[in-house]
């Protein structure tokens, strides 16, 4: 099952974007703040991380780093109503799967989570033989 946690500090938001992943076959939780979101992902293992950029407390970049310290492979995928280009260059740099513009277009978010979802992750197996 695709699990996805949906992360802004608009709970408006939080509550929309969870109904309409929910309607594609999600399971949806909510987080209200990056430091809520981290320790979600300290206690679940989720398919992708949709997350607001700026939000009360720790930003989406800062959250999305301390998240790849405990889930390297973790696929997060920002947004942000904001160009503030260093921001968005951290971001990728931090390895941020993707950076929507908000309003967020529902057609592409649920492509781009497709997406994220099939992609695959390498595998390296070592054996001694």
């Amino acid at each position: 099952m695709r699990r996805i946690l949906i992360v802004d500090d608009e709970k408006q938001m939080v509550r929309t974007l969870t109904d309409i992943v929910r309607l594609h076959g999600w399971k949806a939780d909510a987080a209200y703040s990056g430091e809520t979101a981290v320790e979600a992902v300290g206690k679940r293992d989720y398919s992708v991380v949709l997350m607001d950029v700026r939000m009360a407390g720790i930003t989406g970049v800062e959250a999305l780093k301390e998240m790849k310290a405990i889930r390297p492979g973790i696929r997060v995928i920002l947004m942000t109503a904001y160009t503030a280009t260093e921001i968005l260059a951290e971001a990728e740099r931090e390895g941020a799967l993707r950076i929507l513009s908000k309003p967020v277009a529902l057609p592409g978010l649920l492509e781009v989570l497709e997406q994220a979802t099939k992609e695959s992750r390498c595998v390296l197996v070592v054996d001694d033989d």
